[in-house]
């Protein structure tokens, strides 16, 4: 998320992350923007992200930072993919509370709507992946 200019990775954002497990079921984890990860330790059988949610509070910096919405797809799922959490033909979308429509596309194929559109960094809330 930070290597895509999406949060600033500070104690005021909070990421909340929903995934799949092998059996079907639903899990999630919750993290402010600057825990790198390093204590959660337990063994998951993973089978993919669902969806990730974003909350920001009092973020100054970048306050009315504009990102270009194809840009910003293309690197977030870049790099979900090379970590192995994206396989090609999963629908990702990126919502944000001042637009009404995600920008959304296929992993593989690229942003097929709201390319066009720019993204108001302290906006972004939700990413889901289908």
């Amino acid at each position: 998320l930070h290597d895509s200019d999406i949060i600033l990775s500070n104690e005021y954002e909070t990421i909340n992350v929903t995934y799949l497990l092998s059996n079907g079921y639903s899990s999630s984890v919750s993290a402010p923007g600057n825990d790198d990860g390093g204590h959660l330790t337990q063994s998951i059988d993973f089978k993919g992200l669902k969806q990730i949610d974003l909350t920001k509070e009092n973020v100054y910096d970048d306050f009315n930072k504009k990102l270009d919405a194809k840009n910003t797809w293309n690197s977030l799922t870049e790099k979900l993919k090379g970590l192995g959490l994206l396989q090609n033909g999963q629908k990702v979308s990126i919502y944000s509370s001042d637009s009404s429509s995600p920008v959304s596309g296929k992993v593989g194929e690229g942003v097929t709507s709201g390319g066009e559109n720019t993204l108001t960094k302290r906006f972004i809330n939700k990413i889901t992946i289908d």
